[in-house]
């Protein structure tokens, strides 16, 4: 891996642990100053994915329940 990959990879983690949320593509490219095109090319298989796979997060945790689950309970 390059050095632009670790430097997303270690943003992505970073901002794991102080928010404990996980941050947008737009946030994630502003952060390591690449432009979208740029992200995508490191990350071709889904940029956002392939950054959260590989730090070992998994975004759908940080999604709402769906209404019908939460008003079940």
């Amino acid at each position: 891996l390059s050095t632009d990959h670790w430097l997303v990879i270690q943003y992505v983690l970073d901002y794991y642990a102080e928010r404990k949320t996980v941050p947008a593509a737009v946030r994630i490219g502003r952060a390591a100053r690449l432009r979208p095109r740029q992200l995508y090319e490191l990350f071709p298989a889904g940029a956002v994915k392939t950054v959260f796979r590989m730090a070992g997060l998994d975004r759908r945790h940080d999604l709402p329940e769906p209404a019908s689950k939460l008003l079940l309970n």
